[in-house]
Parts: C-alpha cells; structure tokens; sequence
C-alpha cells in the first residue's frame, strides 16, 4: 500500500510543479531529457533496492513518467500547427497505447523464455534508451517551429498615437 500511495503521489506532484512552471518546461527538450535519465536511472535503482530506496526510485520513475506523459501530449500543436494537431495528437496516443500493450507483453515473454525475472524491464529500458536518441531531432523540429521574438517600439502599441496629457493632467 504504501508504494502505491508513493506511486500515485509522485504523479500528483509533478502535474503541480509542471502547471507552476509550465512556461519553462513546455516546448524544451530538456524536461524531457531529464526525466527520461530519471527515469532510467529510477528503473535501474528500483530492480536493485531493497525495501523504501526501491520504493522511492519507484517514485522516481511515477515522477518523471507523468512529466513526460504532459510535456508529450503538449507537443502536437506545437509540432503540427492547429490544423494538424488532432490528427498528430491521435497519432501520438496510438503509438503510446500500442507500446503501453507491446513493452510489458515483450517483458513477459523474455521472462519465460530466458527464465530471468529481471528481463522484464528490458524493453522498457530499450525504449528509454531510444528515447535519449530521439531528444535531439524533437530540439530540431521544435527549433524550426518556434516563432521568432516579436518586437515592440512603443509606437506600435494601441493608442499610442494620442497625446500623452501634460504635467498636472488627471
């Protein structure tokens, strides 16, 4: 009970912290990045730890996993524009379902053809790895999609070709 408890909460906190912050993580490649390395590493951590270091790897890993299942889903209007985003988004969650299906289902029959229990976070950490490599294409296609900075004289703003009132003026 208390890994689950432990699993649920790390999710809760990161949604938190990424509506808090979402202004610095949404868009970027190294939210990503980072919680793909925490990730792997809280994998790792979790099939070697005993008792509460496991558990808090596993928190980890709960942490990181809804970091990137946000930033991801962020991605297809940023990627596709608005009138491809439903369509990309789409897309998305059915690659995103199909592995959440294929990985554990993979993981298991390692296990019972090798007999090794560990294997069956093998194809997690496989994807993980591809994941690290497919960071810096995503920076790529972002870098090519982000508007460049927009200047403003004072002049260009609403009303700005009234008078300012004198000295005094209320």
């Amino acid at each position: 009970a208390p890994g689950l408890l432990l699993f649920n909460a790390a999710q809760l906190l990161a949604s938190a912290l990424l509506m808090r912050w979402s202004h610095r993580w949404v868009a970027r490649v190294a939210p990503l990045g980072w919680s793909v390395l925490i990730m792997l590493l809280g994998t790792l951590l979790f099939l070697y730890l005993p008792g509460w270091a496991g558990l808090v790897a596993a928190f980890a890993v709960s942490f990181a996993s809804a970091l990137i299942l946000i930033l991801v889903m962020s991605l297809p209007p940023l990627l596709a524009g608005d009138e491809g985003a439903g369509a990309f988004a789409a897309g998305v969650y059915t690659v995103a379902y199909a592995l959440s299906f294929s990985v554990p289902l993979l993981g298991g029959a390692l296990v019972d053809v090798l007999g090794l229990p560990v294997l069956v976070f093998a194809p997690c950490l496989a994807l993980l790895l591809l994941s690290l490599a497919l960071l810096r294409p995503l920076a790529r296609a972002l870098e090519e999609r982000r508007e460049p900075p927009v200047s403003v004289s004072p002049g260009d703003l609403p009303g700005s070709d009234r008078v300012p009132p004198g000295p005094g003026h209320r």
